[in-house]
């Protein structure tokens, strides 16, 4: 099931470059080459909708076996769905994360026809990816940025990005409120439409080497994300207070992608003593991925921020019910009727967690209600199937995949019809 992405040069570069700079440093380079970029003839807008025809040019890494990719993917659907004239232009990370997903590769090579780029990157992976785009690409054409992030306050070293987008769409007001705040760009809520995820026929729990007759609860994240935002050891402390080691029928697992060698060592020693712990750390394929998701019981994120919780709403979708600190974007498609939510306390950080500052805001959740709640799905498996029905049904009107794409239309039919407000 583990599939590895080839490393290329680019890659080995970009680890050498992170170990020699400080993210500071960094942020200036990146800003410099954008600088340099812009210097070349300016871009102007001329009318490049009506000229080029009314359709998007999908730009990101619609291949990329993770959150970004995954998010791109939605998209791609969500404008398939509401048929807007689409083509797909596949902006390769380069880095140690999968970008294997072919789904949508039918829709790529026919260049960006389309008179409105719908770039989906995020605020820091622009400056690097205007010098690998042919130029033509952005000129003359209304761009749109399609950004994620997960905190109230959004990084005012990324403010030089803004020069390059018309308008910039999110997924999740918490998202949008945070980007107004540093912009006068027009920021506009397009929540995704998101299906019952499919899983790989036949892939159970034999497949994870997961025990068959056990109460299994699950985390997940990325290590090539920050981790202490994902926040695993609140869920381990949570899971130590709910259980004994004497409770041999309940288990947890961790799905620790990217996690390194000293933080695994430390998440095994916080566990000493229980039995039933798991530890993964293969890359899966969003089908295996999503079967891991649906052969648990309870899926669990004590997260300090999110900027939507796909994997939360994918496992509501699937019926596994769902742990889920009550704060950021993910508290727009969950609630108290539809998941177990953990209150929490929104505290400043105490030092840089770049990308994100001290001073900036996140959730600490309450890990003693978080223990409660566990122990109340073990303990009471009518409540648990209740509150997995009720989420699954509410999900499936929420996050329509025809109504998401009409959202994005109606937007678009704006702008093709010259109304966009282009600078």
């Amino acid at each position: 099931m583990q599939t590895k992405q080839p490393e290329d040069h680019s890659s080995a570069l970009k680890k050498v470059i992170k170990t020699l700079t400080s993210n500071e440093t960094r942020d200036r380079m990146k800003r410099a080459a954008f600088r340099a970029y812009c210097v070349l003839p300016p871009r102007r807008w001329e009318g490049g909708v009506a000229k080029a025809g009314p359709g998007v040019n999908l730009i990101g890494h619609i291949r990329g076996s993770f959150g970004l990719g995954e998010s791109c993917r939605l998209v791609a659907a969500a404008l398939d769905r509401a048929q807007v004239p689409m083509g797909v232009y596949d902006l390769p990370l380069n880095g140690p994360a999968c970008e294997d997903d072919m789904s949508w590769a039918a829709r790529e090579g026919q260049g960006c026809p389309f008179g409105v780029n719908l770039i989906h990157l995020n605020p820091n992976e622009i400056a690097n990816a205007v010098w690998k785009m042919d130029r033509t690409i952005l000129r003359n054409r209304y761009n749109i940025a399609f950004w994620l992030w997960e905190l109230s306050e959004f990084p005012p070293e990324w403010d030089y990005t803004f020069q390059l987008f018309d308008e910039i769409w999110t997924p999740a007001e918490f998202i949008s409120q945070a980007i107004r705040k540093r912009t006068t760009l027009p920021v506009f809520t397009m929540p995704y439409g998101i299906e019952v995820p499919p899983v790989e026929p036949g892939c159970g729990r034999s497949a994870f080497g997961l025990p068959q007759d056990t109460f299994l609860f699950l985390l997940s994240y990325d290590g090539n994300s920050v981790s202490a935002r994902k926040n695993p050891q609140a869920v381990l402390r949570a899971y130590r207070e709910a259980f004994s080691p004497s409770d041999g029928d309940v288990g947890l697992v961790i799905k620790a992608t990217h996690a390194g060698k000293v933080e695994l060592a430390q998440l095994r020693e916080m566990f000493a003593g229980y039995p039933n712990l798991v530890i993964l750390t293969d890359s899966y394929s969003k089908p295996v991925f999503n079967s891991l998701l649906a052969c648990v019981d309870v899926y669990v994120s004590l997260h300090r921020a999110e900027g939507f919780g796909l994997v939360m709403a994918e496992s509501m979708l699937l019926g596994t019910p769902v742990i889920g600190t009550n704060w950021s974007a993910n508290t727009e498609f969950m609630s108290e009727k539809t998941a177990c939510m953990v209150d929490a306390q929104i505290i400043a950080l105490p030092r840089d967690y770049p990308p994100y500052h001290k001073g900036d805001h996140w959730a600490q959740p309450d890990e003693h209600q978080a223990a409660q709640w566990m122990r109340r799905l073990y303990t009471d498996r009518a409540f648990a199937a209740e509150l997995a029905q009720r989420a699954k049904l509410d999900l499936t009107q929420r996050l329509d995949v025809f109504q998401a794409g009409q959202c994005m239309k109606a937007r678009l039919e704006t702008i093709f019809c010259g109304a966009g407000g282009a600078r």
